[in-house]
């Protein structure tokens, strides 16, 4: 059974005050693996699963891409959900991205003739935020692309180098618009336009490359299967951290 706890993670905190409420198949979650957590403005939070996408309120949960008449975008797996406005959503499947407006409930598609046609249609595999507020997204086949919300513009960057034995699967923002990109074995620093910079130290004792992510203090972080690592893209360096740094960023302000 699917369950899911909503509550405050800010110290400190007793024990009976961490859990507010927990939702479980009867409120309509499904026993499915969650990818992604978001929280909007409106105080919602937004679980990308394997099978859908939920808004979760205080009370309730609402499976949103789902309605009587069926699946309402290409396939249920949904990776991740940014929160771009009081307004929108950027949401990506497996398959492809959407735009989705909370107010009039509507999903609109990249690459279709309604929403930067130019655009291969594609799912995305990371997105990071820059200095200047767009977005710079990784889809599934290696493409770069700057999306800038306020202008709702799209500008494809350039397409890193393409190994069907090692697929990109991540992708964070280092200083100056640097860009941190990450396979299974392989940890790269490009520019702003995508140009490699550097390859960072990473052995095959340092395990898989799972995932990255910036905490609130703009540091970089890698997951791997070995452990939790600090990136560090001056130096084109990463050190491996101990359990008690990983207990201070699930307490960190997001």
């Amino acid at each position: 059974m699917a369950f899911l706890f909503i509550g405050s993670f800010a110290l400190p905190v007793h024990g009976d005050q961490l859990v507010q409420r927990v939702f479980n198949a009867h409120d309509g979650l499904h026993n499915a693996k969650v990818n992604d957590i978001s929280f909007d403005k409106h105080g919602y939070t937004w679980l990308s699963t394997e099978e859908g996408l939920y808004r979760i309120s205080d009370t309730k949960s609402r499976r949103i891409d789902k309605d009587v008449d069926g699946i309402r975008l290409s396939d249920e797996f949904i990776a991740l959900t940014e929160p771009l406005s009081d307004t929108y959503l950027l949401v990506s499947t497996y398959a492809n991205t959407y735009l989705y407006n909370m107010v009039s409930d509507e999903f609109s598609q990249f690459g279709s003739p309604a929403l930067f046609s130019h655009a291969r249609r594609s799912g995305l595999l990371g997105l990071s935020q820059q200095n200047d507020g767009s977005y710079m997204l990784l889809n599934s086949v290696g493409e770069l692309y700057r999306f800038d919300y306020p202008a709702m513009t799209l500008t494809f960057i350039n397409a890193l180098p393409h190994d069907p034995d090692s697929k990109w699967l991540a992708l964070s923002a280092g200083e100056s618009n640097q860009l941190i990109l990450a396979r299974k074995r392989e940890l790269q620093l490009r520019d702003s336009l995508g140009m490699l910079k550097g390859v960072f130290a990473w052995t095959e004792a340092n395990g898989l490359i799972k995932t990255l992510f910036e905490d609130s203090q703009q540091r970089v972080w890698l997951g791997a299967s070995s452990g939790l690592y600090r990136v560090y893209p001056d130096t084109l360096t990463v050190e491996k951290n101990n359990p008690s740094i990983i207990s201070y960023l699930w307490h960190q302000p997001r």
